[in-house]
């Protein structure tokens, strides 16, 4: 399984019940309806139940097993939904809105919402069942959501290179700040050769050694 997530909206509806002495009441439940990319059939499901089902069926797999993989990743973007619509937030979206793209015509973004497709990415990646119903130029429509994310990912590219070139000179200007460092310390002590450094240093290290008071007197 490596669709990408289906499109989700929730709702709150009042649902009425009977307590255990038989009161009339009603209570909050949040609904989550879900729609594959590009389809038009919905299915209608309590949302905390399919959220934790989505949990369920990624624990019942192997953590190799691509699909356990896929359905952590949509409990947590569900959850996150979920978690926003309570707040009366809008809801986080993942990649590059259509309508914030100049690019796009308002038709075009609108035909696109129509299917469930809000995102450059998810353009890109429409099905043959999303194409369909775009109808014609669609396909148009999707050949220029790759090229303009190719366009990015080129630019993203060219940017970090930029930042590395930078960074390079910033430390090979340092490294020849720090030899520069080197040479005047090594010009202002006099040239001696090893074995004259090592005698001298061990001549100051015995000197600081204290002395001991000496032997005891041998017993008669």
């Amino acid at each position: 399984m490596t669709e990408e997530m289906p499109h989700l909206t929730f709702e709150r509806k009042a649902v009425d019940y009977k307590d255990e002495a038989g009161h009339n009441l009603s209570r909050d439940v949040y609904y989550v309806h879900i729609r594959q990319r590009g389809g038009k059939d919905e299915v209608t499901k309590i949302a905390e139940e399919w959220i934790e089902d989505l949990r369920v069926k990624a624990a019942t797999r192997s953590d190799f097993d691509e699909n356990a993989i896929q359905y952590n990743q949509w409990a947590e973007k569900a959850r996150l939904i979920f978690e926003a619509f309570k707040k009366g937030e809008e809801a986080p979206m993942e990649g590059r809105r259509l309508r914030d793209l100049m690019a796009f015509s308002p038709a075009e973004v609108k035909n696109c919402e129509q299917v469930q497709l809000y995102t450059l990415e998810q353009l890109a990646q429409a099905t043959e069942v999303a194409i369909g119903f775009l109808g014609p130029g669609a396909r148009g429509l999707k050949l220029k959501a790759q090229k303009m994310i190719e366009e990015y990912e080129s630019g993203k590219v060219a940017e970090e290179n930029a930042a590395l070139r930078l960074r390079l000179d910033e430390l090979e200007q340092e490294t020849i700040k720090l030899r520069k460092i080197v040479e005047n310390q090594a010009m202002e002590f006099p040239q001696m050769d090893i074995q004259s450094m090592v005698a001298n240093a061990v001549a100051v290290a015995m000197a600081q050694v204290p002395r001991g008071p000496g032997r005891p007197p041998k017993a008669a």
